[in-house]
């Protein structure tokens, strides 16, 4: 059995530093300082401008060393998350008819099955939460390998939003009431504590149909809805009380900082942008063109982002503002993922 950690999520980085030494390289939005280089690395799955929905996993050295190919048909639809134990990359490989959940180590060209499923999810107390193939959301503990069903999902077809929080708290979006063989009711926001008891927080209806997205706030107080029509809900977690609201299409928090980054896709009017929010306040924002994916994980610290920007990657220092560049040479899909040194 192996044991996957996230304490990407607890590491302090320098993350003032830009990317260095690579000729593909970009500069714009300021000079970039010549002292530390960037640390860390960046996994992503990339592949030919045909692919859809599985390509190439990659590892790319933000300080511009050479791109590492880690496995092939891995979804480009699930997450990745990143392993400290075993310093490996979980993702979903879907090259049969039923996806696995993999681990895929690095400097390596082999995977490793951890169980059938996807859109998986990982806790910093070693907890995997995933889709399993009969529709269920299951929380597997990684180190007994004991597996408990959470809920019977509505619709497993898009499996469904979540995420766990700093205290190993999950939440996640389902019908309501939870296994009613009465029919779907209500669209609602789960939190289940470690113990497995659950609460239910009201979902106004106009939220109620596609939300995309969750995210829990450093402090475990707040939790970002990612919803239709352009609408990002920030819920008191403990009452359910809306507490601010925000215009964008995607929403996730800085993992260990009060800052929530909120993505715009691109339109006609509009080039796509990330802006970086402190409470209410906007405190950074970035444009980044007419590109048509856009992807984004923070870095430890809460002070830069790595970017997936359709045949490239990006690393954005907010303070202050720079972005450095560098094309892949494929197309690069959004579910980019920030790996520690």
């Amino acid at each position: 059995m192996i044991v996957l950690t996230h304490s990407r999520l607890l590491r302090w980085v320098a993350a003032t530093a830009v990317l260095a030494g690579a000729a593909t390289q970009v500069r714009c939005g300021g000079a970039a300082p010549a002292t530390a280089p960037v640390v860390g690395e960046v996994a992503l799955v990339s592949g030919d401008l045909t692919a859809s929905d599985r390509g190439d996993l990659v590892v790319i050295p933000l300080s511009g060393g050479a791109m590492n190919v880690l496995g092939s048909g891995v979804s480009a639809n699930s997450p990745l998350a990143y392993s400290s134990a075993d310093h490996a990359i979980l993702g979903v490989s879907i090259a049969g008819q039923t996806p696995q959940i993999s681990s895929y180590r690095l400097g390596e060209r082999t995977w490793t099955k951890i169980i059938d499923g996807r859109k998986p999810l990982l806790s910093n107390t070693n907890r995997l939460a995933f889709c399993d193939p009969d529709g269920r959301l299951t929380v597997m503990d990684l180190i007994t390998g004991a597996a408990t069903v959470v809920a019977s999902l509505w619709s497993f077809s898009s499996c469904t939003p979540m995420a766990w929080s700093q205290d190993g708290r999950l939440a996640f979006v389902e019908r309501t009431p939870l296994g009613s063989p009465g029919g779907p009711g209500p669209i609602a926001l789960f939190i289940r504590n470690p113990d497995g008891a659950m609460k239910e927080l009201p979902v106004p209806e106009a939220l109620s149909l596609g939300i995309s997205a969750v995210s829990w706030s450093a402090d475990g107080e707040r939790i970002a809805l990612s919803a239709p029509k352009r609408q990002i809900v920030v819920k008191d977690a403990n009452t359910g009380e809306t507490v601010s609201s925000f215009r964008g299409d995607l929403a996730r928090y800085a993992p260990d900082q009060d800052k929530l980054a909120v993505l715009h896709h691109a339109n006609l009017e509009s080039d796509a942008s990330i802006e970086v929010y402190a409470g209410s306040s906007l405190e950074s924002q970035r444009k980044f063109g007419k590109i048509r994916r856009l992807g984004f994980d923070w870095v430890a610290g809460g002070n830069a982002i790595v970017v997936a920007m359709d045949d490239s990657i990006g690393f954005w220092r907010l303070r202050p503002d720079n972005l450095v560049t560098r094309s892949v040479g494929k197309k690069v899909f959004a579910n980019i993922l920030w790996i520690p040194p």
